[in-house]
Formats: structure tokens, C-alpha cells, sequence
């Protein structure tokens, strides 16, 4: 039996149990079937670089700046809006020189 407390989008995966025991002096091994783990929940925004890395883009005066998060869900998010100010961009959307990029 094998309990994962606290279960992340990390988690999922295929798992095996692996059992072995010696007899007669001789190693003896048998392995389950891959368990497939898959985890359902709320959407995350992933942080690259742990939890206290900071979020900050610089961009040179007239280039194009290309702000990005990592999303993990299951099941697929229903929407995705990015948000500034009054503005608002729906996956797919784009308004001026604002483009939202599909997932």
C-alpha cells in the first residue's frame, strides 16, 4: 500500500510495486501492473523557479514583450483571461497590439 499525502498535479503518473525476497540464496522479484494515477482539481498557475521566485519581465523600449504562466488543470480550463487595468483578453482574443494566445 503506498499513501501520497497532499496529492499535487506533480503526483500523477504511472506507479509500480516492486516486491523481492531472497530464496535459496537467490534474488526473486515480481512487479504489479503500472497504476495510473491521474489528478483532478482546481486550475494552478505553476511558478517556474519555486514559490518565491519573482515575476518580473523586462522588455526594451518598442520590442515585443511576451508575458507567460504555467497552467495546470484537470479537467482543461473552460476559459483564460489576461487582465490589465480595464482591459480584459480571452484565449484566442486580441485587441490592438494585445494578442491572448490560445492554450
Amino acid at each position: 500500500r503506498l499513501v501520497i499525502r497532499n496529492v499535487t498535479y506533480d503526483h500523477q503518473g504511472e506507479y509500480v510495486c516492486r516486491v523481492v525476497n531472497l530464496i535459496g540464496g537467490r534474488e526473486r522479484m515480481v512487479q504489479s501492473e503500472a497504476v495510473s494515477l491521474q489528478v483532478v482539481g482546481a486550475p494552478q498557475i505553476l511558478r517556474e523557479g519555486g514559490e518565491d521566485a519573482s515575476v518580473e519581465v523586462v522588455v526594451m523600449r518598442g520590442q515585443p514583450a511576451l508575458l507567460r504562466q504555467v497552467v495546470c488543470a484537470d479537467p482543461r480550463p473552460r476559459r483564460v483571461v489576461w487582465e490589465w487595468g480595464s482591459l480584459q483578453l480571452a484565449a484566442g482574443q486580441g485587441q490592438g497590439r494585445y494578442h491572448a494566445e490560445e492554450l
